[in-house]
């Protein structure tokens, strides 16, 4: 995306943190909760996720903008949407992608240092059977 005036920045940063609350909330588990296509309320996500529900509150409402989750007001339960379970295999791998994220705070070090951003040793390792499994299903 080229960025042309305030707007376009503003709109380009405001994506990167919503990208940013959906890798966390992945990371966290939310979406191997929800898969299950049932109902659950703030309560029941928060000890899920053991995370705060205030902030839970906050960073759900960005899900549901996506369509990835819906509220019901009437039973105050969050529930994954049809959106969110054609991406299923793909919010699953999001799991991948935080521990990549990661490597990005680095860049200001690396543009200080020349150091690499990123170490290439090690990898997905059998020890870490999650990740392993991730890593085989995205390649098969």
């Amino acid at each position: 995306m080229k960025i042309k005036n305030e707007a376009d920045l503003t709109h380009w940063q405001r994506e990167w943190a919503n990208y940013h609350v959906l890798l966390a909330l992945a990371q966290l588990g939310l979406f191997d909760l929800l898969l299950d296509n049932q109902s659950h309320s703030i309560k029941e996500i928060s000890e899920w996720l053991q995370a705060d529900e205030r902030a839970l509150r906050i960073c759900l409402r960005i899900l549901i903008l996506s369509d990835l989750i819906q509220f019901d007001v009437a039973s105050e339960a969050f529930r994954i949407t049809p959106s969110g379970l054609a991406f299923a295999d793909k919010l699953a791998m999001l799991k991948l992608e935080w521990n990549k994220r990661l490597n990005y705070a680095n860049v200001l070090e690396a543009l200080k240092t020349g150091n690499p951003v990123m170490s290439t040793t090690g990898g997905v390792t059998e020890q870490d059977r999650q990740q392993a499994q991730l890593f085989l299903r995205e390649m098969y």
